[in-house]
């Protein structure tokens, strides 16, 4: 978002909880305009920085230890939940071009339902544009898309970590249930 508002040589960029002033160098809070930090644009152009390690890899490990997300049964519960929203009955339905499409608006449209829920509306935007622009391409660039908005450091991330490691807690809502549709 913000490499992009650069590129267009916007004047600043606008984030959920803060904007950046290109002009002077400043992140400002959109709570509170009196602070403020400065900040430094690095090219990582044909440079080797080594890759920065997400904090949440060092915090306790709090996968449900009953069920590990790689259960079957949340698996199936998901497919299932999403032959029953597209009314279909095999997978080769929801390979249809338009029924495609459908899928990856509808998911478009949850990632901004989420990102609203927990304050982080331009982001969850950016991210579901990002989806919405390889709706037409091929699978092989969809894929990478997905892998790439559920990688990246973001609330999407962040969500997906914790319903996968929730997955399995039977005090836990499963993650259809929890979102409006």
């Amino acid at each position: 978002m913000i490499e992009e508002a650069y590129q267009k040589k916007l004047p600043e960029a606008l984030i959920d909880d803060y904007h950046l002033d290109f002009k002077k160098s400043l992140q400002i809070s959109n709570s509170n305009p009196n602070n403020q930090r400065p900040v430094k644009r690095i090219s990582r152009d044909g440079m080797t920085i080594e890759p920065r390690l997400r904090e949440a890899r060092f915090m306790p490990n709090p996968i449900h230890s009953a069920t590990p997300f790689a259960e079957h049964r949340f698996f199936l519960g998901l497919i299932g939940e999403i032959f029953k929203q597209f009314n279909v009955h095999d997978s080769q339905a929801l390979e249809t071009p338009a029924n495609r499409r459908l899928l990856i608006e509808k998911a478009a449209e949850g990632i901004i339902i989420a990102g609203k829920l927990i304050g982080k509306e331009k982001e969850a935007e950016w991210t579901a544009q990002q989806l919405r622009n390889v709706i037409d391409e091929s699978d092989q660039q969809l894929w990478q898309c997905c892998a790439h908005l559920c990688t990246m450091e973001s609330f999407l991330y962040k969500k997906m970590n914790e319903y996968m490691r929730l997955c399995g807690d039977q005090n836990v809502l499963p993650l259809h249930v929890q979102l409006p549709v």
